[in-house]
């Protein structure tokens, strides 16, 4: 079942339910309401229009049963009042249009010369927040207008789109206190146009602005201390496909937490003050938009939830599968190689401990001036001659198929490496050619870098990339060999590190391996090429 079947099982399950804490603000706001009129700012005092208007979408929003009969006696009480006294200002007409779009008076001539009022008015205000602020509630005010009455509305959508853009933004300017909460209302107003794309580069960034300042001070923030601008910051944040849960379900229950036993909300902390109606309304309404009505039952999801259970059983069963069978065909493809590679290193220890004998030898006859004394007998010099030789070349070819086998996938592969054996083969014996004559056959000639320096560079090694995987380092010491024994040290210490970033190398050990570099850099060709023996000697 895929994701948007099941979703769309749930979204057509859907039912709605007003919970027990909009249930008390709905019964708050009904008994705040002035007999025959409408709502003020508090219970008992005189019918404010747009704190009326605020009431009536709320309770719209929420779906109350008896909201029909509810707005037709607020819309003709407004209608009869403001027959009388002509609105005065921007908001009362807003807010009248709210009252008649709630009754469904759109299409008669009372409606219409409300519009024609607003759209008049609307022409002529200034760039400032305030004027904004009016633009927003006028494009809100929209909202549920058909097809052919909402292009009317376009005008505004545009220009609040313009006022959203450059440095001067309704997000970019002002205080957190004063720019939160017109960021909110205008991603809240222009949701429903976010299908333009001219709307939506505007209504992006203010999104981003709301989840940073968020992200950054969180809900508690001094600018979200009002019961007022938290509701705002929400219905932004409640049309936001991509919002994270976890910080919108905070925002949400620190509203509920400001609820009052009355029902009611404050304009602040839930100890401080009395229930104020637009502070309950405008609760109601966040939290009605956010979902707070929409439940599916738990019969219509409990085949959902068994049916997603069994997908995601039968997903793991074939993962399962397939990770047994990648590892069954990687053991018979890579069984015999494995079963070699621990061959040849069980192998190697051995030679590795003929080769320490023959280090001690070595160092025994070395004169106390650092040169070799030739005088032993020929047979035991010829001896020791060969042992080394023969270990050094073995070591040398031992840890380059080691690490060809270590790289190889399928065991039919070594038919294609072993011209790159045969190559390992030879570089190891020219090696220890090379390292023998100069430590046996040239007796007035110092050592250089000297036995014991080998050791102890080789140690350094070890102990600076003791944080690294063995095949990390095997790689390193591989690439050593084939690629930078020769160069020159002008171009050996800029392959290196490059070659540790390629291997992804962490800082601190490419900065305790840098010394170890520049002696490297400075070594003769000859004398890497012994310590690069030793080192692949140390790793395997």
């Amino acid at each position: 079942m895929s994701t948007g079947t099941w979703f769309e099982r749930l979204a057509g399950a859907e039912e709605h339910l007003i919970p027990a804490d909009l249930r008390r603000a709905a019964e708050f706001l009904w008994s705040a309401r002035k007999q025959g009129e409408g709502w003020g700012d508090y219970p008992g005092v005189p019918a404010n229009l747009q704190v009326t208007a605020q009431v009536i979408g709320a309770l719209q929003t929420l779906r109350h049963p008896k909201i029909g009969e509810l707005v037709t006696s607020v819309a003709a009480w407004a209608h009869k009042h403001y027959a009388e006294q002509p609105p005065t200002t921007v908001q009362d007409a807003v807010g009248l249009l709210i009252l008649a779009t709630a009754d469904q008076d759109i299409d008669g001539r009372y409606p219409d010369e409300l519009r024609s009022a607003l759209h008049a008015a609307l022409e002529h205000v200034d760039g400032d927040r305030v004027s904004t602020l009016t633009l927003i509630q006028a494009v809100l005010a929209a909202e549920p207008w058909p097809d052919e009455h909402r292009a009317r509305a376009r005008p505004w959508v545009d220009e609040l789109v313009r006022r959203g853009q450059g440095a001067d933004g309704w997000h970019r300017t002002g205080l957190p206190e004063e720019s939160l909460p017109v960021t909110s209302l205008a991603v809240r107003a222009l949701a429903p146009w976010r299908h333009d794309r001219a709307v939506k580069r505007v209504v992006q960034p203010g999104l981003d602005h709301l989840r940073s300042h968020l992200l950054r001070d969180g809900w508690a923030s001094a600018a979200l201390s009002g019961t007022y601008a938290l509701t705002l910051v929400l219905r932004a944040l409640a049309t936001d496909a991509d919002r994270e849960p976890g910080l919108f379900e905070e925002g949400l229950d620190l509203l509920r937490s400001r609820q009052r036993s009355d029902g009611g909300w404050t304009g602040g902390e839930r100890e401080h003050g009395s229930s104020g109606v637009e502070h309950t309304a405008a609760a109601v309404t966040a939290l009605a938009e956010a979902g707070a009505c929409r439940y599916v039952p738990l019969l219509a999801a409990r085949p959902v939830i068994r049916e997603l259970t069994t997908s995601l059983d039968e997903v793991t069963r074939r993962q399962v599968a397939l990770e047994e069978d990648v590892e069954r065909q990687v053991e018979e493809r890579l069984g015999r190689a494995i079963t070699e590679r621990r061959q040849l290193r069980r192998r190697l220890q051995e030679r590795e401990a003929e080769l320490r004998h023959l280090h001690r030898l070595v160092d025994e006859k070395e004169s106390p001036s650092g040169t070799v004394s030739v005088k032993d007998s020929p047979s035991v010099r010829g001896r020791e001659v060969r042992w080394l030789l023969l270990g050094v070349t073995f070591l040398g070819s031992s840890s380059f198929v080691v690490n060809l086998l270590a790289r190889d996938q399928t065991a039919s592969v070594l038919g294609s490496v072993l011209p790159a054996v045969i190559t390992g083969l030879t570089a190891g014996t020219a090696a220890a050619s090379t390292f023998l004559l100069r430590r046996v056959a040239n007796r007035a000639k110092p050592e250089s870098p000297g036995t014991r320096e080998v050791r102890r560079l080789v140690d350094v090694f070890m102990d600076v990339t003791g944080e690294l995987s063995p095949s990390v380092r095997e790689e390193l010491v591989y690439r050593l060999a084939r690629e930078g024994a020769d160069l020159p040290p002008e171009l050996f210490l800029r392959f290196l590190t490059e070659l540790t970033i390629k291997l992804h190398i962490d800082r601190e050990t490419n900065r305790r391996l840098r010394p170890w570099m520049e002696t490297f850099a400075k070594m003769e060709p000859q004398d890497r090429q012994v310590l690069i023996v030793q080192l692949r000697q140390a790793i395997l």
